[in-house]
């Protein structure tokens, strides 16, 4: 995956590239990857995992928007679903408001 521009394959591949990454504890290379898809049109849901990541490497304040992004987005979206919980929870853990 470290071969692959994170603007150059489909954004799927790009996403999965990174979930690779997290897995293999590349997390500075996962955000990389998943910044350069946030803005696809599945960004919503990039934007929760880069909240999860941005969270293990300890910088709260990207965490926080990231997360914050993530729910603004998925505002519609139904309150029981495990992603806005988690967020939710992140946020509230985070010291977000």
């Amino acid at each position: 995956a470290r071969g692959l521009a994170p603007t150059e394959p489909p954004s799927d591949v790009t996403e999965l590239a990174a979930q690779i990454a997290i897995a293999a504890g590349e997390l500075d290379f996962a955000v990389q990857m998943l910044e350069g898809v946030s803005r696809a049109n599945h960004r919503t849901q990039v934007k929760f995992r880069l909240g999860r990541v941005y969270e293990e490497l300890g910088d709260i304040a990207k965490a926080l928007d990231a997360y914050g992004t993530f729910l603004s987005r998925a505002a519609p979206a139904d309150e029981q679903l495990g992603a806005v919980i988690e967020a939710r929870e992140a946020v509230a853990r985070l010291g977000g408001r």
